[in-house]
């Protein structure tokens, strides 16, 4: 037993030296990383200091912001998600020099993201159908007057974007590397009609269905992904879809254009088809970011409570697999709601209705005639119901449960 004890003591020390662990971790993937971390309390230290150096998220970005908690504080403002090609990056631990950044906002916020990134350096770099000026352009060209010929890469890459459910605008800015000898930076926002989630789960595929908010990273279906290495077409793929979904097959994704018959029984895993779906539930995987110097954004109204949270949070959909794969839900649009949510239910969808048609009926019999002040004054009268959202869902799932 001595000589078991004293292996055993051989091996775990190999967890106490990080040069010596890294070397190991840094082959496993997120689920073998975690069953790793419940051997011992050594390995959960282990895994845990070497979680925090691989998926450091400042230092990821730092490649297109030189100050990153500054761009972080603007998503914390404005609701914007890392999304696209850099999230799965970062969640994979890999690089692709190649690689642009896609920003996705709510429409409310693209401008002023825009003008962000033109401070911190950027140029707005427009499609051949938008106007030179990016405050002129804002706003001007949707999808509905993407027509014409298309005369290069940026155009090619905005029409497959614009045939996203839920895209409202694509803005590309440009700058210079900062060593000069590489390719221009890019950085791409795409403003949601919705909410940015909705653009996230219509993407070609669930292998990119991934997004990083300011406080956390999440992926959808990260078993498929980062375990089985392959992903499931959602909808019908275009051609020029399945260009994009041939640089994922290069890098090692095999793409499904259906699920096998034996995923398709009711929650099956890797897929879930027809189970509700929630952000941070137990089939994704989530991942906390340091929010250290992080500037939370300020109360809408001086009677609204602040937002702790990042809207992405609560939102919820189903994927379903008759006919043609697709996600399903409802989106929730309120006059005393800053953001849209996605609600997969109608049970829950009619509790909010109920409550919200009543308070806003309410809160616009508070408030005087917009036409007789500011629109800011105006807004200052209103208290606005965000916070309510995370209540609901919390006691509806736990009801939900419970049944």
């Amino acid at each position: 037993m001595g000589g078991v004890n004293t292996r055993a003591e051989t091996v775990e020390s190999v967890f106490t030296r990080a040069p010596v662990f890294d070397n190991i971790l840094s082959r496993l993937s997120p689920v073998a990383l975690i069953r790793l971390g419940q051997c011992s309390r050594t390995t959960l230290g282990a895994v845990a200091n070497f979680a925090n150096r691989a998926f450091n998220i400042n230092k990821h970005i730092s490649r297109f912001f030189p100050d990153p908690i500054t761009f972080r504080s603007l998503q914390a403002r404005t609701a914007t998600l890392i999304s696209g090609p850099s999230a799965l990056q970062f969640l994979d631990r890999t690089f692709y020099p190649e690689s642009d950044l896609d920003l996705y906002t709510p429409n409310k916020h693209g401008y002023e993201v825009g003008l962000w990134l033109k401070q911190d350096g950027y140029v707005f770099v427009p499609n051949s159908f938008q106007d030179e000026d990016f405050d002129m352009s804002f706003g001007g060209v949707m999808g509905a007057n993407f027509v014409g010929e298309v005369t290069d890469d940026l155009d090619l890459n905005h029409l497959q974007q614009y045939g996203i459910k839920g895209v409202n605008g694509i803005y590309c800015f440009e700058k210079a590397s900062q060593d000069g000898t590489e390719p221009p930076l890019r950085v791409q926002i795409i403003t949601a009609s919705t909410t940015p989630l909705e653009c996230i789960l219509n993407f070609h595929s669930t292998v990119v269905m991934n997004a990083i908010a300011y406080d956390a990273a999440y992926s959808f279906y990260p078993i498929s992904t980062f375990e089985e290495h392959r992903a499931l077409t959602v909808g019908e793929v275009t051609e020029r879809q399945a260009i994009a979904l041939a640089k994922y097959t290069i890098r090692g994704w095999r793409i499904q254009a259906n699920l096998h018959p034996f995923e398709k029984r009711s929650c099956a895993a890797p897929f879930y088809p027809t189970l509700v779906r929630w952000v941070g539930d137990r089939e994704t995987w989530t991942l906390a970011l340091d929010i250290t110097g992080i500037e939370r954004r300020s109360p809408v109204s001086a009677s609204s409570e602040s937002f702790t949270w990042d809207p992405v949070a609560h939102n919820s959909w189903i994927l379903n697999v008759v006919a043609e794969t697709h996600m399903s839900y409802y989106s929730t649009k309120s006059s005393i709601l800053h953001y849209q949510y996605l609600v997969a239910e109608q049970p829950l969808l009619d509790q909010l209705i109920e409550f919200f048609v009543a308070q806003g009926k309410l809160e616009h019999l508070k408030a005087p005639s917009r036409e007789r002040m500011s629109s800011a004054a105006w807004r200052q009268q209103f208290s606005w119901w965000d916070a309510e959202i995370p209540r609901f869902c919390a006691l509806y799932r736990a009801n939900a449960e419970k049944c």
